[in-house]
């Protein structure tokens, strides 16, 4: 187990501040009991007494009034060859919860989303139980597929461009991720979502600027590849919803980055 409880409480205002709206009620009752249920299950059968307090302290900050993110797989000891699926599903999660605010519209459902995702990401590091792994995979697909009404494609149509630090030029990488969208779109895509964000490195009213700078890079690049600027939704959040928690002023490449949804 990775994770230290003290820098875990010390974040806890970094995450609070990364909340732009109070979910709905349903979701804290929600969120809380299937941390609850995840305790008990790492009590007994699989006597994991780490994890089950792991767990138990993610309940109680619920219950408190805490925002509480996912598990971000790579702070944990996972196989190298579970982590591209894995960061997948961190991302469309975070999506529905932020970008497409799914604690409000669908908040029993997003509660178990999280709740199943972190289950698998602890499982996926527990090599000697590979069936409740698969049973914690299969119920985030589920919960997912629910989440969006039966929409169960929404994870193959996530795109990312990273940046450099205080930098919205978009690199190789990022332009062979765009040529991506562009060719999903042209196939079967009705509008797509460019979300940008920025690490804690600089002030808040830098990042803001910088962030709305790579969503607006992003959205040239895709109007340049024939996407209709009409038919993309620029979005920007500054530093204020890191995917991943950190203090401030340390970077993070996962936070300097533009989400791409094709819708």
């Amino acid at each position: 187990m990775l994770r230290n409880f003290l820098a875990l409480t010390a974040l806890s205002f970094v995450l609070s501040a990364c909340a732009g709206y109070a979910p709905d009620p349903r979701f804290t009752h929600e969120l809380n009991g299937q941390y609850k249920t995840l305790a008990a299950g790492e009590t007994e059968p699989l006597y994991d007494a780490t994890d089950a307090a792991y767990f138990k302290h993610k309940a109680k900050r619920v219950a408190r009034g805490d925002t509480v993110q996912p598990e971000d797989p790579a702070d944990w000891d996972v196989p190298a060859e579970y982590l591209p699926e894995l960061n997948k599903g961190y991302d469309a999660l975070q999506i529905a919860l932020t970008l497409d605010e799914k604690k409000l519209t669908k908040p029993i459902e997003a509660a178990q989303a999280q709740a199943f995702f972190d289950c698998w990401v602890e499982q996926s590091q527990e090599k000697w139980t590979p069936q409740t792994h698969k049973q914690c995979r299969a119920k985030f697909y589920d919960a997912m597929c629910r989440m969006y009404n039966g929409d169960c494609t929404v994870m193959d149509r996530i795109y990312r461009v990273f940046f450099a630090t205080g930098s919205a030029t978009i690199d190789a990488e990022g332009r062979r991720a765009i040529a991506s969208v562009v060719s999903v779109y042209k196939k079967a895509g009705r509008d797509v979502v460019v979300a940008g964000h920025a690490d804690r490195v600089g002030s808040n009213q830098t990042n803001m600027i910088l962030s709305k700078r790579r969503a607006e890079a992003v959205k040239n690049a895709l109007q340049q590849g024939g996407i209709s600027g009409a038919r993309v939704d620029e979005k920007y959040f500054g530093e204020e919803q890191p995917l991943i928690p950190t203090k401030d002023n340390v970077p993070n490449r996962n936070n300097r980055r533009v989400l791409i949804v094709v819708r």
